[in-house]
């Protein structure tokens, strides 16, 4: 029976070290996670230099003013910041504009974001590229009805 034991022990324990060590040096976080019409949505980013942690990210969604869209959860360091507007919520669509502007350390590195569903398919909505300092827009069509 001890011998089970010490070998499931031998196996978990330095699987769970090394993935560890694999998560740690992917540099893996969550991005800010928002509600669109029962449609949750990502809105990843990644700097080709240095690590997130050097960054800060504001994040604005621009959607009709008849979709309901929440916040749901946001990292340290992002703010998300939800803008009414006249757009269009029709026949299943949600137009809108995801628009990130990432700010940190160094003004020349690279930026890449998109806009992706969380759970379901996996969904991706859009994507695009840019340097830190310089707003990057998305512009995305999410499935969903406004409801409001």
């Amino acid at each position: 029976m001890w011998r089970m034991k010490t070998m499931a022990i031998s196996v978990v324990v330095p699987g769970a070290l090394l993935f560890g060590a694999v998560v740690a040096n992917a540099g893996w976080g969550w991005n800010a996670k928002v509600d669109v019409e029962g449609t949750t949505i990502s809105t990843s980013w990644t700097v080709a230099q240095g690590g997130k942690a050097q960054y800060d990210a504001a994040i604005s969604i621009a959607a009709p003013a008849k979709a309901a869209v929440n916040v749901i959860e946001v990292a340290d360091n992002e703010t998300v910041t939800v803008i009414r507007t006249h757009g269009r919520c029709s026949n299943g669509t949600i137009d809108a504009v995801v628009t990130y502007l990432i700010t940190g350390i160094d003004h020349g590195d690279d930026v890449s974001v998109s806009v992706d569903q969380v759970g379901g398919d996996g969904a991706s909505f859009g994507s695009g590229t840019g340097k830190v300092g310089s707003p990057i827009s998305v512009n995305v069509s999410i499935p969903g009805d406004c409801k409001r």
